[in-house]
């Protein structure tokens, strides 16, 4: 839980950034929290915990009696106190991503949503600073799979946003996967529109209310099918059934082409998976 050696203005901004997102609470809390970040990291340099930071916000609660910081206290306690991250240095990126064991799985359902959120966007920040200070690889990337990422915060700033923008420059390959855009404001949102950037996508059957939004993104790719046509091919894939959109080798040339093709994913029975 120690806050690494960065400037400390942009380390409080980052901090209320995560605390917006997970939290969806305005400026006054955040700007609080912020505040006790900066005056954290002054105080204390890289030393710096969570639990030192509930200190700052406790004794600013007992210093002026604010309503604004008493509630913004309550809602992240838990974290603070909890502590999540190891302070001894016994886990890395590099021991992870060079260690025998090749899958790992990050599971969060012993803390609740709110806890979880918040440290896994602590860890996507870690993530990408790692990255950039080691220089990648693209012959041996490093390859992450995030889950329900309609979830994670996708504003341009954000660390996933980043990934998907750059994260090739440093060898790291990102893997998305959503059953849904409309909770985030449906394909012709900025949000959408950041995970719409990935080189390859596979779209899946979407909802019945997702039909025409998706439609409308394959007709941009291939104008061959009107958006009728679309919404008809997607309304009719079966099980394992998809659209590939994304570059692919074309043998006669060895130049790589964009494509919208349909393909079936093969079942793990399929792949000799018990």
């Amino acid at each position: 839980s120690k806050f690494s050696n960065e400037d400390p203005m942009d380390l409080a901004s980052r901090v209320g950034a995560i605390y917006r997102k997970v939290y969806g609470r305005g400026t006054q809390q955040a700007g609080e929290l912020e505040k006790a970040v900066y005056a954290g990291r002054e105080a204390k340099g890289e030393n710096l915990t969570f639990k030192d930071l509930y200190e700052v916000l406790l004794a600013k609660t007992e210093e002026k009696g604010s309503s604004t910081i008493e509630t913004l206290l309550n809602r992240i306690q838990k974290i603070l106190l909890k502590a999540p991250f190891s302070t001894e240095g016994k886990l890395s990126w590099d021991g992870i991503f060079n260690s025998e064991i090749h899958n790992k799985i990050f599971q969060f359902q012993a803390i609740d949503d709110y806890t979880a959120k918040a440290v896994i966007e602590f860890l996507l920040w870690d993530l990408y600073a790692f990255v950039q200070r080691n220089e990648g690889n693209d012959k041996k990337p490093k390859v992450i799979v995030l889950d329900e990422i309609q979830n994670l915060d996708l504003d341009q700033n954000a660390p996933t946003a980043k990934y998907v923008a750059e994260g090739r420059k440093f060898g790291l390959a990102l893997m998305g996967a959503t059953q849904t855009l409309k909770g985030i404001g449906g394909t012709s949102s900025y949000t959408t529109a950041t995970l719409l950037q990935a080189t390859q996508m596979l779209v899946f059957q979407p909802s019945s209310p997702e039909l025409a939004d998706f439609a409308k993104f394959l007709h941009a790719k291939d104008g061959n099918y009107s958006v009728q046509e679309w919404k008809s091919h997607l309304g009719s894939l079966n099980k394992g059934e998809c659209y590939f959109v994304g570059p692919e080798l074309n043998e006669t040339t060895g130049s790589l082409r964009q494509a919208v093709r349909k393909i079936k994913i093969a079942s793990f029975q399929e792949r000799d998976f018990s």
